[in-house]
């Protein structure tokens, strides 16, 4: 598909959607790396290894087996199954995760922007983690909530209130790595979900 713009500018609403940085900094790194800087790339969460050879070969093997078309949605079931399967098993949540409640998407960003503009409306709060992704600030101003930043548990703990319809939280914290405790989680569990009702 080719969308042509003719004389005529994006959206205003467009302008409320904050850059990020990182890509910025990426050209920054580019340009020092073509006057030979040896460069250890921190600032984009890409990795800097090769793709391992087995998920090399899978992916040549998909392209001759011809699974190049759409998928369902939400993701194959096949993967959807593997991602209940694994997630409580490794990462110590959960215990009982329905495949039919699995959804596959190309990274965090898309279900960030639609779970906020799906369930905030105008001037409701938000706490979000700062530093944090951009996505966070400007999905809750094209939602026109109310964005409460917050940094590190403590200061969450202390902004949770009958006003808060929505806490995001990133564990572990990217950029900081700061990881939540059980006990922290579940303390936030009980004021965001008994003591005040919010998401």
């Amino acid at each position: 598909m080719v969308v042509v713009i003719h004389k005529h500018e994006l959206a205003k609403i467009m302008k409320r959607l904050g850059g990020e940085k990182s890509f910025d900094m990426s050209l920054v790194v580019e340009k020092l790396e073509k006057k030979g800087n040896k460069i250890v790339k921190m600032h984009i969460g890409q990795s800097n290894f090769k793709t391992p050879e087995h998920i090399v070969e899978a992916g040549v093997k998909a392209l001759y087996d011809g699974l190049t078309g759409y998928t369902p949605s939400p993701g194959t079931m096949e993967c959807r199954e593997a991602v209940a399967e694994f997630v409580p098993k490794y990462r110590d949540v959960y215990s009982d995760i329905a495949p039919e409640n699995v959804v596959i998407t190309p990274g965090g960003k898309p279900v960030i922007f639609f779970g906020i503009l799906s369930t905030i409306n105008k001037g409701d709060e938000v706490l979000y983690p700062n530093p944090g992704y951009p996505i966070y600030i400007s999905a809750i101003d094209i939602a026109k909530g109310k964005g409460i930043p917050y940094a590190g548990i403590d200061d969450l703990k202390g902004k949770i209130n009958k006003r808060t319809k929505m806490v995001i939280i990133n564990s572990p914290h990217n950029p900081t790595g700061e990881i939540i405790g059980k006990k922290d989680l579940e303390e936030i569990a009980y004021l965001v979900v008994e003591e005040y009702d919010s998401l």
